[in-house]
């Protein structure tokens, strides 16, 4: 089972000191990091502030695969609810929106400040809308909501438990292939209190796409014998664990030499193994090479000889399937296909000959009944 790495949290002191400083926070896991800024609009406190947000590789310049890309989606998503929260504890509120509808912010002192002047001038500052403050408070209450909500899902992560196979065995052996097995499938699976997530990673077999995977996920709750159906909490939570889970395999299959190569027409990505094939002979299991005696006929002004040829290990790639084999065999031309395709090959072959000997019948019979 993998063991989840804790975050590595940044945050500045939220406490304004008079200045038109801004304010940063950082959210790193693996080797990417979120960040957050809390910038005073046009540098002027007075106006509120607004929060920026982006992500990028601990080593800048670095350019990111889609994996890292969907995280750093993720990690934007954590940093801004751990800010919001952040703020709002440290007397930060929303006081109404820009020309983007990006939420402004301000602090309570400045805001303190403010309603003294207004106590002050009571004839030029305008009366606060009702519905406005209305909905400032709302906007209050759901980013209170919010952060508790993040919180509780950072919380159920760490004690969920992850199991994946060990995705660095080959697909397809030898021992498979004599067997007239068909390749293996993959299993993930997540269980968080009473929900839980499935990962397949699943043989394609189509022959368009030779030796491509797929991966099917399922969200189910953790007892499936109880009475009744999953809520909708439930489902949000068991989607949430899907989603770490995901992550969690497709760094496996990265790890274990798998490559995500292309997709299909209905737009799955396909992943194909890259690493070492497992291919066991009778005679690497004896530790032997087989021999044999070659007879030369005599040509010329050569002589005829014997001579004794041994096997040789060789590996190739199946032109068919895709799958690298790995056997022992006495010198000569390069195998094309492995020995299950070379079946299925030969029997395309006979069965296409036959078609042409039947076409060719059929033919020279309508001719000669035509002359007739």
């Amino acid at each position: 089972m993998a063991q989840r790495r804790q975050p590595k949290i940044e945050i500045d002191d939220l406490q304004p000191d008079g200045t038109c400083r801004s304010f940063h926070a950082s959210w790193q896991e693996g080797t990417l990091t979120a960040h957050a800024w809390l910038e005073p609009i046009k540098d002027q406190p007075a106006n509120g502030y607004v929060l920026e947000y982006t992500y990028n590789h601990v080593q800048l310049n670095r350019r990111l695969t889609e994996k890292q890309i969907d995280t750093g989606r993720l990690l934007i998503s954590k940093i801004r609810e751990f800010m919001t929260g952040q703020m709002l504890l440290k007397g930060w509120s929303i006081v109404g929106q820009d020309e983007r509808r990006r939420p402004i912010w301000q602090h309570a002192s400045r805001l303190k400040t403010s309603s003294a002047s207004k106590q002050e001038q009571p004839a030029r500052a305008p009366k606060e809308d009702s519905l406005a403050k209305a909905r400032r408070e709302l906007d209050r209450t759901i980013a209170a909501h919010k952060a508790e909500q993040a919180k509780q899902e950072t919380a159920r992560l760490e004690q969920a438990t992850f199991e994946i196979d060990d995705l660095a065995k080959a697909p397809y052996t030898l021992e498979m292939q004599a067997r007239h097995e068909s390749p293996r499938w993959y299993h993930a699976r997540a269980t968080a209190g009473d929900v839980q997530a499935h990962i397949t990673i699943r043989y394609y077999g189509e022959p368009a796409y030779p030796g491509g995977y797929i991966l099917d996920e399922q969200i189910d709750r953790a007892n499936r014998d109880a009475p009744g159906t999953m809520g909708k909490k439930q489902e949000q939570r068991a989607r949430v664990l899907l989603d770490e889970l995901r992550s969690r395999v497709h760094a496996a299959l990265i790890r274990a030499g798998w490559l995500k190569k292309c997709t299909t027409t209905r737009g799955v990505a396909l992943w194909f193994y890259d690493g070492k094939q497992e291919s066991v002979t009778s005679d690497q299991a004896t530790g032997k090479s087989a021999r044999r005696v070659v007879a030369v006929p005599a040509r010329e002004k050569v002589a005829a000889y014997t001579r004794t040829v041994q096997e040789q290990e060789i590996t190739f790639t199946c032109e068919r399937c895709g799958l690298q084999v790995e056997k022992q065999q006495y010198p000569g031309r390069m195998p094309r296909y492995c020995e299950r395709c070379a079946k299925e090959v030969e029997r395309e072959k006979t069965r296409a000959r036959v078609a042409r000997l039947r076409a060719g019948k059929k033919l020279a019979t309508s001719k000669t009944t035509g002359k007739r």
